[in-house]
């Protein structure tokens, strides 16, 4: 720091908007630019000045929900089918309700290779792990009827067929 100094000046900073593209995103056309101090240990102390020049980088709106929760909407949608079924029907309610989570582990694998591996939860993983949560209780439930059912328990089958139908799809919602 004691012999060079980086100054930030917004104005004289810039890039080639026209020329510069990242397949399936949009690039902001604001530039952040800073000078920042940083302490490095080898250094005894001593500070260095450091430029920052950052370009946010984003997915339009629209085609992030088409790509990303939309399909998840219609895995979930086709999966809470299987609160429609009677308790006659509880093996292919079981059916419907595994191959959904199939169908969700694979998604999610596919929509987290199309970004980087993070530290942290993304809104997407945060999303997913609600749904597999949903999923996971409709599976449990389905179980259970088919035990009642299978234990001529029919009745039981029908007041927890009826109690769950509206309040799983309700609290996922």
């Amino acid at each position: 720091k004691d012999d060079l100094v980086f100054n930030a000046d917004p104005s004289y900073s810039g890039w080639d908007y026209g020329h510069l593209h990242v397949l399936g995103w949009s690039i902001q056309q604001h530039i952040d630019v800073a000078t920042v101090e940083d302490a490095y240990p080898n250094n005894l102390g001593g500070l260095f000045s450091r430029f920052n020049f950052s370009i946010k980088v984003y997915k339009p709106w629209l085609s992030s929900f088409i790509n990303n929760l939309f399909p998840v909407l219609i895995i979930m949608l086709v999966g809470f089918l299987s609160f429609l079924l009677r308790p006659e029907a509880a093996g292919e309610r079981l059916t419907l309700s595994s191959s959904t989570l199939v169908a969700l582990i694979l998604f999610h694998i596919n929509l987290n290779s199309a970004i980087p591996p993070l530290a942290s939860l993304t809104y997407a993983d945060k999303f997913m792990i609600v749904n597999y949560l949903a999923v996971s209780v409709s599976i449990t439930i389905s179980a259970i009827i088919l035990v009642l059912r299978d234990g001529n328990n029919i009745d039981a089958a029908l007041r927890l067929n009826r109690w769950t139908r509206w309040i799983v799809p309700i609290l996922w919602a």
